[in-house]
Protein backbone atom coordinates (compact mmCIF):
# COMPACT_ATOMS: atom_id res chain seq x y z
CA UNK A 1 0.00 0.00 0.00
CA UNK A 2 0.90 3.26 -0.63
CA UNK A 3 -1.29 5.05 1.67
CA UNK A 4 -3.35 4.14 4.74
CA UNK A 5 -6.43 7.15 5.43
CA UNK A 6 -9.17 7.16 7.92
CA UNK A 7 -11.52 9.87 6.94
CA UNK A 8 -13.03 10.89 10.11
CA UNK A 9 -16.23 12.46 9.62
CA UNK A 10 -18.04 14.84 12.18
CA UNK A 11 -21.64 13.71 12.76
CA UNK A 12 -22.19 16.04 15.71
CA UNK A 13 -25.76 17.81 16.39
CA UNK A 14 -24.34 21.44 16.05
CA UNK A 15 -23.42 20.17 11.98
CA UNK A 16 -26.60 21.44 10.52
CA UNK A 17 -28.15 19.94 6.81
CA UNK A 18 -25.97 22.56 4.94
CA UNK A 19 -22.73 21.22 6.34
CA UNK A 20 -23.71 17.28 6.62
CA UNK A 21 -24.17 18.02 2.54
CA UNK A 22 -21.13 19.74 1.62
CA UNK A 23 -18.98 17.52 3.69
CA UNK A 24 -20.50 14.21 2.47
CA UNK A 25 -20.87 15.51 -0.89
CA UNK A 26 -17.22 16.92 -0.65
CA UNK A 27 -15.78 13.26 -0.05
CA UNK A 28 -18.11 11.78 -2.69
CA UNK A 29 -17.50 13.92 -5.38
CA UNK A 30 -13.61 13.83 -4.76
CA UNK A 31 -13.64 9.88 -5.13
CA UNK A 32 -15.66 10.31 -8.30
CA UNK A 33 -12.76 12.97 -9.40
CA UNK A 34 -10.59 11.44 -12.33
CA UNK A 35 -7.63 14.08 -10.68
CA UNK A 36 -8.32 12.63 -7.28
CA UNK A 37 -8.26 9.00 -8.35
CA UNK A 38 -5.11 9.29 -10.65
CA UNK A 39 -3.49 11.10 -7.27
CA UNK A 40 -4.49 7.93 -5.29
CA UNK A 41 -3.72 5.49 -7.64
CA UNK A 42 -0.12 7.53 -8.62
CA UNK A 43 2.38 5.91 -5.71
CA UNK A 44 4.89 3.33 -6.40
CA UNK A 45 2.62 0.76 -5.40
CA UNK A 46 -0.57 2.34 -7.48
CA UNK A 47 -2.85 1.48 -4.77
CA UNK A 48 -4.38 2.64 -0.95
CA UNK A 49 -6.34 1.43 1.86
CA UNK A 50 -9.06 4.11 3.03
CA UNK A 51 -12.08 3.30 5.29
CA UNK A 52 -14.88 5.74 6.15
CA UNK A 53 -15.56 6.66 9.90
CA UNK A 54 -17.98 8.83 11.63
CA UNK A 55 -17.83 10.32 15.26
CA UNK A 56 -19.39 12.99 17.12
CA UNK A 57 -19.21 12.93 20.92
CA UNK A 58 -17.10 11.09 23.62
CA UNK A 59 -18.20 7.22 22.68
CA UNK A 60 -17.40 4.43 20.16
CA UNK A 61 -16.96 5.85 16.33
CA UNK A 62 -18.10 3.79 13.82
CA UNK A 63 -16.61 2.66 11.39
CA UNK A 64 -19.44 3.13 8.43
CA UNK A 65 -17.29 1.75 5.35
CA UNK A 66 -14.50 -0.69 6.08
CA UNK A 67 -10.81 -0.93 4.98
CA UNK A 68 -11.31 -0.74 1.21
CA UNK A 69 -8.50 -0.82 -1.55
CA UNK A 70 -8.38 1.86 -4.10
CA UNK A 71 -6.59 0.56 -7.31
CA UNK A 72 -7.98 2.49 -9.84
CA UNK A 73 -11.60 4.37 -11.45
CA UNK A 74 -13.91 1.29 -10.74
CA UNK A 75 -13.09 0.93 -7.09
CA UNK A 76 -12.86 4.24 -6.42
CA UNK A 77 -16.29 4.87 -7.53
CA UNK A 78 -17.67 2.20 -6.12
CA UNK A 79 -15.68 3.59 -2.81
CA UNK A 80 -17.91 6.56 -3.69
CA UNK A 81 -21.74 4.98 -4.21
CA UNK A 82 -21.06 3.82 -0.74
CA UNK A 83 -20.43 6.64 1.27
CA UNK A 84 -23.46 8.58 -1.18
CA UNK A 85 -25.29 5.28 -0.14
CA UNK A 86 -25.15 6.04 3.94
CA UNK A 87 -27.93 7.57 5.91
CA UNK A 88 -27.22 10.84 7.56
CA UNK A 89 -27.64 11.19 11.22
CA UNK A 90 -26.34 13.63 13.99
CA UNK A 91 -25.08 12.16 17.63
CA UNK A 92 -24.27 14.36 20.79
CA UNK A 93 -21.33 16.77 21.81
CA UNK A 94 -17.76 17.10 19.54
CA UNK A 95 -14.68 14.85 20.85
CA UNK A 96 -12.30 15.24 17.95
CA UNK A 97 -9.99 13.85 20.35
CA UNK A 98 -11.69 10.10 20.40
CA UNK A 99 -12.30 10.22 16.92
CA UNK A 100 -8.19 10.96 16.35
CA UNK A 101 -7.88 7.79 19.28
CA UNK A 102 -10.12 5.65 17.41
CA UNK A 103 -8.40 6.34 13.69
CA UNK A 104 -5.03 5.68 14.94
CA UNK A 105 -6.47 1.93 16.56
CA UNK A 106 -8.00 1.64 13.06
CA UNK A 107 -4.36 2.03 11.36
CA UNK A 108 -2.56 0.27 14.24
CA UNK A 109 -5.06 -2.98 13.65
CA UNK A 110 -5.65 -3.24 10.49
CA UNK A 111 -3.91 -5.95 7.93
CA UNK A 112 -2.22 -2.84 5.55
CA UNK A 113 1.47 -1.70 5.53
CA UNK A 114 2.45 1.29 3.92
CA UNK A 115 4.65 4.20 4.41
CA UNK A 116 2.66 7.00 5.16
CA UNK A 117 -0.54 6.80 7.73
CA UNK A 118 -2.78 10.11 7.29
CA UNK A 119 -6.15 10.85 9.45
CA UNK A 120 -8.15 13.16 7.31
CA UNK A 121 -10.66 14.98 10.26
CA UNK A 122 -13.35 17.30 9.42
CA UNK A 123 -16.06 18.81 11.18
CA UNK A 124 -17.20 21.85 11.96
CA UNK A 125 -16.85 22.43 15.78
CA UNK A 126 -14.10 22.66 18.85
CA UNK A 127 -13.58 19.33 20.99
CA UNK A 128 -16.01 19.37 24.03
CA UNK A 129 -16.15 16.26 25.44
CA UNK A 130 -13.38 13.59 25.60
CA UNK A 131 -9.88 13.87 26.56
CA UNK A 132 -8.11 17.35 25.55
CA UNK A 133 -7.03 17.27 21.72
CA UNK A 134 -3.83 18.29 21.91
CA UNK A 135 -2.94 15.59 23.65
CA UNK A 136 -4.77 12.95 21.35
CA UNK A 137 -3.23 14.99 18.58
CA UNK A 138 0.58 14.41 20.26
CA UNK A 139 -0.45 11.11 20.98
CA UNK A 140 -1.06 10.05 17.47
CA UNK A 141 1.93 12.27 15.83
CA UNK A 142 4.04 10.53 17.93
CA UNK A 143 3.01 7.11 15.88
CA UNK A 144 4.24 8.78 12.56
CA UNK A 145 0.42 9.58 11.52
CA UNK A 146 -0.33 12.52 9.82
CA UNK A 147 -3.37 14.42 10.60
CA UNK A 148 -4.88 16.38 8.33
CA UNK A 149 -7.88 19.20 9.47
CA UNK A 150 -10.57 20.01 7.23
CA UNK A 151 -13.19 22.51 9.18
CA UNK A 152 -16.17 23.19 8.24
CA UNK A 153 -16.85 26.76 8.33
CA UNK A 154 -20.41 27.68 6.84
CA UNK A 155 -21.53 31.27 8.30
CA UNK A 156 -20.29 30.44 11.10
CA UNK A 157 -20.49 31.35 14.27
CA UNK A 158 -23.65 31.21 14.89
CA UNK A 159 -24.53 29.23 17.81
CA UNK A 160 -23.37 29.21 21.63
CA UNK A 161 -20.72 26.52 20.75
CA UNK A 162 -19.65 27.87 17.51
CA UNK A 163 -16.48 29.37 17.44
CA UNK A 164 -14.73 32.16 15.27
CA UNK A 165 -11.82 31.13 13.14
CA UNK A 166 -12.44 27.26 13.60
CA UNK A 167 -9.83 27.11 10.82
CA UNK A 168 -7.03 28.69 13.36
CA UNK A 169 -8.06 26.15 15.98
CA UNK A 170 -7.52 22.87 13.73
CA UNK A 171 -4.51 24.42 12.78
CA UNK A 172 -3.27 24.82 16.54
CA UNK A 173 -4.83 22.39 17.91
CA UNK A 174 -5.60 19.13 15.81
CA UNK A 175 -3.37 19.16 12.70
CA UNK A 176 -0.09 18.43 12.64
CA UNK A 177 2.53 15.62 11.21
CA UNK A 178 4.86 15.58 7.91
CA UNK A 179 3.23 16.84 4.70
CA UNK A 180 0.05 18.11 6.91
CA UNK A 181 -3.01 19.29 5.05
CA UNK A 182 -5.51 22.33 6.36
CA UNK A 183 -8.24 22.69 4.00
CA UNK A 184 -11.18 24.87 5.27
CA UNK A 185 -14.95 23.99 3.72
CA UNK A 186 -16.44 27.49 3.46
CA UNK A 187 -18.94 29.36 0.76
Amino acid sequence: MDLELVLAVDISQSMDFDEHTLQRNGYVEAFRHKDVINALISGPRGRIAVTYMEWAGDFQPIQLIPWTIIDGEKAALSFADRIAAEPVYGEQRTSISTALYEAARLIDDNEFSSHRQVIDVSGDGANNAGPPVERARDDVLKRGIIINGLPIMLGKPMEFYDIEHLDRYYRHCVIGGEGLLLRRFST
